[in-house]
């Protein structure tokens, strides 16, 4: 006996046990309905013999109810006495210095297995309710004259329903009826609660999104940054086109703040469905809850509030890569993954290999203000080019266009701008990127073309080039010689101060020539800048550039007015992150600084109304040439360029020259981050303005969406290769003469310039519609044009 108690106390028939319990609890309710009869009655046994397969049935389930309460009676008292025996054990153990009694052990024991076994709260429920019936049975048994198995089914009614006993007379039955019905009470008490505890349990795990999402061929974003909310809004207008898509977000932060957050944006998603679960980005886990698996890009971006610095900052965003890569995911897709620091790129490469596309988010934005800054109107340009809304990069494969030169492929798109190609490279997986080939460069097979369209369903090839350069043999009767632009030393002003500054002045020293001067002006003392362009691994003498050092708050005018603004040839507004990681710091706060500090710096030089004088700047070609100060904010929300022929015949008759004809004030271009901001700037009148943050949700939805996008914007953000300038129509066409875009193209490329475009006034128009029609244009347009330089005819 001893060796069957402890067979059934083993750890190996539990789940024995748990089966048993549920098989005894069907056996019971199928014994008690299939015997109505009662003690003292005969069954009819005609019936009966006509029923065998009943009489069987109710045989088997009634030795299935003995042989089950016996061996349960049997665990039961196992169990029990296990646990005496342990209690003793530990009462007798010297180790245990404070006494307890039996009940404190009881509930101890009672605790634990209700916290560490999820099975234990449905079990012991089915336990105690099959004891209640068993010892009611009994008792029912003793005061009537039903059988036991039918007394029972009638302890069962006392327990289920409270009103069953309603019509008993004798006391005795009044009397167990009646604990028996309180038992009852107690029971489905516990058993309502243990329900409505296990169903706001599943309702609370799905408010927290704990839930896994099964979908396929989706964006997931890994983390919570500043760009979060545009990068959603830019993945909207992508998917726009196919009806809308999924975005599914895995951040730490709970579900129902951030969906809050994307709500109170009001955003237009156009058909997709943002789907948000809470989470650990680097846990695999929680990344298959997220079905990374099956996503078609994953973007990882870096999350600033979760860390203290950049570098721990790139630690998590190594893991998050790491996990992914551990699990093959995604299976069919890549991975975009933000970068803080510039010197920690090169080992989340390493970590994601050839299905990662990297990009550090600070270079990045560092970058677009200096080319803004130098090329004004160039921020309306890149809201116009980068991004869904309106027109941008498409890359695909066009077989019958195998053989032909870029010359002829060029002027084969009736509705779209040919850009380059992207070739296939020696190694495996290796590509190359020719931007603004020469017009002899031949496409070869499994080459693509690279254009820029609105949509990738909106363009197809013709048969035969709508244009050819000896066409009539109009482009030497519009052509002028070609000057290069002579480079003369710069000053400029940088107000603030960032965490990659000494990476600004890197690139800015590329884009000067020698002798240029950039003045810093900001807070900080001396000691501390040379102490942080040294960490930084800044040299203190720059190849091209001479630094010189100002002391002073940007957000004050005294401070401002010491300056010697009219000299500087441009102003750049940094979003001052001196004050990055307090916890008073936000994007509002920059903002408000930045807004200041370019009202003040505006209304400084309308005082003093002095035109700095600008030698050899960027875009400056012959005496006649002009620029044109927008009227509208930068960041305008347009969408395709549609300036039509007609709008373009209207500005030359309108033509008027530009206010600043004979000299010009420098240019202040200040940094804004939160695109909420941008309210507050068209209320105030301001234009010159970058929303730095907007532009790199940009760029970052482009490359999730094809990562070969990303070469191309590293190209065009680089003073390497191919850059984007706005020159004066001027420079290609002889002065009031009619020609259409086709030929300004041609006239433009025999400089190796590629034309996507042209600007007038506020007018940003990429990618135009009618292209072969011949008009006159304006003495104030500028021509939207890639371009290796403006230096050299190459």
């Amino acid at each position: 006996m001893e060796g069957a108690v402890n067979y059934i106390c083993g750890d190996s028939t539990e789940k024995r046990y748990k089966s048993l319990s549920v098989a005894l609890a069907a056996a019971l309710v199928l014994m008690m309905i299939s015997n109505p009869c009662k003690r003292g009655q005969r069954c009819q046994i005609e019936e009966i013999e006509d029923n065998q397969s009943s009489l069987l049935l109710t045989v088997l389930l009634r030795v299935l109810f003995v042989g089950g309460f016996g061996l349960l009676s049997l665990k039961t008292c196992a169990l029990w006495t296990n646990e005496l025996r342990i209690y003793r054990e530990i009462k007798k153990s010297k180790e245990f210095i404070e006494e307890f009694n039996l009940s404190e052990y009881f509930f101890s024991r009672l605790d634990y297995l209700y916290s560490h076994n999820e099975k234990f709260k449905p079990v012991a429920l089915l336990t105690a309710t099959l004891f209640l019936i068993l010892v009611g049975g009994v008792l029912w048994w003793f005061v009537t004259d039903y059988t036991l198995f039918e007394s029972f089914w009638f302890v069962w009614t006392f327990v289920a329903d409270p009103g069953t006993h309603a019509d008993n007379s004798d006391t005795l039955q009044r009397i167990v009826s009646l604990m028996m019905t309180l038992g009852g009470m107690i029971i489905f008490a516990m058993a309502i609660g243990m329900i409505t505890e296990d169903i706001s349990s599943y309702v609370d795990n799905l408010r927290k999104g704990r839930s896994r999402v099964i979908v396929s061929k989706h964006t997931l974003i890994l983390g919570q940054g500043d760009m979060l909310i545009p990068i959603i809004q830019q993945l909207a207008l992508a998917n726009e086109s196919a009806g809308g898509g999924a975005i599914v977000i895995l951040t730490q932060c709970p579900k129902h703040e951030l969906e809050e957050t994307i709500h109170a944006a009001e955003l237009n998603l156009r058909g997709s469905d943002v789907i948000v679960r809470t989470g650990v980005p680097h846990l695999q886990s929680d990344l298959r809850k997220a079905s990374a698996m099956t996503a078609r890009s994953v973007v990882v971006l870096a999350d600033k509030n979760s860390c203290t610095t950049p570098d721990m900052t790139d630690i998590n965003t190594v893991r998050t890569v790491l996990s992914l890569r551990g699990m093959g995911a995604p299976v069919d897709g890549h991975i975009v993954a933000e970068v803080l620091d510039v010197d920690n790129e090169n080992l989340v490469k390493i970590v994601g290999k050839e299905s990662l596309e990297t990009f550090v988010s600070h270079d990045v934005i560092g970058r677009l203000m200096i080319q803004c800054a130098r090329e004004r109107g160039l921020a309306q340009v890149l809201e116009q080019l980068l991004g869904f809304e309106g027109c941008e990069f498409y890359i695909k494969e066009w077989p019958e266009m195998t053989g032909r030169t870029f010359g002829e492929v060029m002027y084969m798109f009736s509705d779209a701008i040919v850009v380059g190609l992207i070739r296939q490279g020696v190694t495996r997986g290796a590509t190359e990127t020719l931007l603004n080939p020469h017009v002899n460069e031949v496409v070869r097979e499994g080459d693509r073309i690279v254009v820029i369209a609105e949509d990738d369903d909106t363009y197809t090839p013709v048969q035969e080039p709508l244009f050819m350069e000896d066409w009539e043999g109009e482009l030497d009767k519009l052509r002028i010689p070609y000057k290069s632009r002579v480079r003369r030393p710069e000053r400029m002003l940088f107000v603030g101060w960032r965490r990659d500054i000494e990476d600004m002045i890197s690139e800015l020293d590329s884009y000067v020539c020698k002798g240029s001067e950039l003045t810093l002006f900001n807070q900080l003392d001396l000691h501390s800048r040379q102490e942080r362009l040294a960490k930084g691994g800044r040299k203190n003498v720059q190849e091209n550039l001479r630094l010189t050092h100002t002391c002073g708050n940007p957000t004050y005018r005294q401070h401002l007015e010491a300056l010697p603004l009219e000299e500087y040839d441009f102003i750049l507004i940094l979003a001052d992150e001196d004050f990055e990681g307090d916890v008073s710091y936000d994007m509002m706060y920059a903002d408000t600084r930045s807004l200041t500090t370019l009202l003040l710096i505006r209304d400084i030089q309308q005082k003093r109304n002095v035109n700095t004088r600008v030698k050899g700047r960027l875009s400056i070609f012959d005496d006649n040439f002009a620029t044109v100060r927008s009227s509208s904010p930068l960041m305008e929300d347009t969408r395709r360029a549609t300036c039509s022929t007609k709008q373009v015949e209207d500005e030359v008759e309108s033509d008027e020259e530009d206010e600043f004809s004979e000299g010009r004030t420098a240019a202040v271009i200040s940094e804004i981050l939160d695109v909420r901001t941008k309210p507050l700037i068209s209320v105030a009148s301001v234009t010159d303005y970058v929303t730095s943050n907007e532009l790199l949700s940009m760029v970052i939805a482009m490359v999730s969406e094809q990562r070969e996008v990303n070469h191309i914007l590293k190209e065009l953000l680089s003073s390497d290769g191919n850059e984007i300038y706005l020159v004066p129509v001027s420079t290609y066409l002889k002065k009031q003469t009619e020609a259409s875009f086709y030929e300004l193209m041609a006239l433009a490329k025999s400089v190796n310039h590629l034309t996507v475009g042209y600007k007038i006034r506020e007018n940003v128009v990429i990618n135009p519609a009618d292209k072969r029609k011949r008009i006159k244009w304006p003495s104030n347009t500028h021509l939207i044009i890639l371009a290796l330089g403006l230096d050299t005819n190459d």
